[in-house]
C-alpha cells in the first residue's frame, strides 16, 4: 500500500505541474492505474474521464483507458456501461500504434473481458492474467 500512496502522490504532482494538457492527461491516466489497482474504482473513473474528455490524452493510447473504464464499471456492477466502454476500447485499439500482432493479442484480451462481463461476471477473474497493452502503467 505504501507504494500506491507514493505513486498517487507523484502522479498528482505530475498532473498539477504538467507542462501541457498532454502531460496532465498522461498523469491522470497513470494515476487511474494506481487507483484501479487499489480498488478505488470511482476515483479511477473520474481520472479516466478527465484524461479523455478534458485533456489531450493521446488517441493511440486511449484503448488502455477505455479498457480500464470498462473493468472499473464491471467491478461496480454496471455491466451495460462496462460492455459499451470495452467495445469503445476495441474501436480505439484500431488507432493504436501497436504492431498488428500485439494489437490482435490485446483485441483478444479485451474480448475475453467483454464475454465475462456479458455473462454477468466481474473483471477480477482475469485480474492477474490480462493486462491491456504493453506499458506497465497506462
Amino acid at each position: 500500500m505504501w507504494f500506491q500512496d507514493g505513486a498517487l502522490s507523484e502522479y498528482t504532482k505530475s498532473i498539477l505541474s504538467g507542462v501541457s494538457p498532454r502531460d496532465a492527461a498522461l498523469g491522470l491516466g497513470n494515476r487511474s492505474a494506481v487507483l484501479f489497482e487499489s480498488g478505488a474504482h470511482g476515483e479511477c473513473l473520474e481520472d479516466i474521464g478527465a484524461a479523455l474528455e478534458h485533456f489531450a490524452f493521446p488517441r493511440e493510447l486511449a484503448h488502455r483507458l477505455l479498457a480500464r473504464r470498462g473493468k472499473c464499471l464491471a467491478q461496480l456492477g454496471r455491466r451495460r456501461e462496462a460492455g459499451a466502454a470495452l467495445e469503445e476500447a476495441l474501436t480505439a485499439l484500431e488507432e493504436s500504434s501497436l504492431k498488428e500482432e500485439r494489437r490482435e493479442e490485446v483485441r483478444k484480451e479485451i474480448r475475453q473481458i467483454v464475454d465475462k462481463v456479458r455473462k454477468g461476471g466481474h473483471y477480477f477473474f482475469l485480474y492477474n492474467t490480462v493486462r491491456i497493452a504493453s506499458s506497465p502503467t497506462l
